[in-house]
């Protein structure tokens, strides 16, 4: 696998295996081979579903968060809505969908703000097709506008 970018001594990653742990969650075990380095270095990251968060803005500017209870830190966190992507639906609307499942409020605009990854020391995330890892942006209607 050649690195990103094409830099002749950048280190490349020469073995790869996944192991599945369940649907949404994949551990991925990488051999690493660095040019100035004796040998390979084995690396360990979490494969993820590609999903969407959504930074939504009412009318009187304000942000809605959610509050959900998340076992791997073991409490309740504050998050921006979000959901998974699936293959039958686009980022657009999983935005739509997450907004009105989470918060009860209705994207009247989504703005695209591009992708970006989770935490490139730890995860990784595949999408397929058109589904990204996307922040939307989503000026909204409902009750807390």
């Amino acid at each position: 696998m050649e690195p990103e970018g094409g830099e002749p001594n950048a280190p490349r990653v020469i073995a790869r295996r996944d192991t599945v742990v369940s649907p949404w969650f994949t551990v991925v075990e990488k051999d690493v081979f660095f040019p100035w380095s004796t040998g390979q270095h084995t690396y360990y990251a979490v494969g993820t579903l590609p999903y969407v968060k959504v930074y939504a803005v009412t009318p009187s500017l304000r942000v809605p968060l959610v509050r959900q209870f998340r076992p791997a830190v073991e409490k309740f966190t504050w998050e921006l809505p979000a959901g998974m992507l699936d293959d039958e639906t686009s980022a657009e609307e999983t935005c739509r969908r997450e907004l009105l499942e989470e918060t009860g409020l209705t994207a009247e605009t989504i703005i695209p703000l591009g992708t970006y990854d989770i935490d490139t020391g730890r995860a990784e995330s595949y999408s397929t097709g058109s589904g990204l890892r996307a922040l939307r942006a989503c000026r909204t209607s409902g009750p807390f506008t």
